[in-house]
């Protein structure tokens, strides 16, 4: 799983967290790896077609996730105390107070920064968890 600060992936570098964690969490539950142009691709792809915004804001998580594989779907926004169900798979929202960046990770079920599209950044490590994307299997 390529991160988004790998130099290959402009424009997706700086903003692309929400972006770089939906493409883990496919590659992660599908196997699927996508090289950084693949990645570009679906970006501008994406991009074009409104789903997300010039600074990778996800707009339209579904639209990005009919581009991947089209097995998952995304099953809404949560609170941070939202439990995970054993056929979930969540995304956690990260806001750090000390900064004030928010920040999106690959989350492991219990809340918890299992892969980070930064590693090691200073949101995922002193932030708190403020909400949870969840994304289940299509039927």
């Amino acid at each position: 799983m390529l991160r988004q600060t790998d130099e290959r992936l402009n424009p997706i570098r700086t903003w692309g967290c929400y972006f770089c964690a939906i493409l883990a969490l496919d590659e992660q539950v599908y196997g699927k790896p996508y090289s950084p142009e693949e990645i570009l691709r679906l970006w501008y792809k994406n991009w074009t077609e409104d789903d997300l915004d010039i600074e990778s804001t996800v707009r339209d998580p579904q639209g990005l996730l009919d581009d991947l594989s089209g097995k998952l779907i995304f099953d809404g926004a949560r609170g941070p105390d939202y439990q995970t169900k054993r056929d979930e798979w969540e995304i956690l929202q990260l806001y750090n107070d000390r900064t004030g960046y928010k920040h999106f990770t690959l989350g492991d079920g219990h809340g918890r920064t299992a892969w980070d599209p930064i590693l090691n950044s200073v949101t995922a490590r002193e932030g708190r968890v403020i909400g949870k994307r969840i994304f289940r299997r299509k039927a």
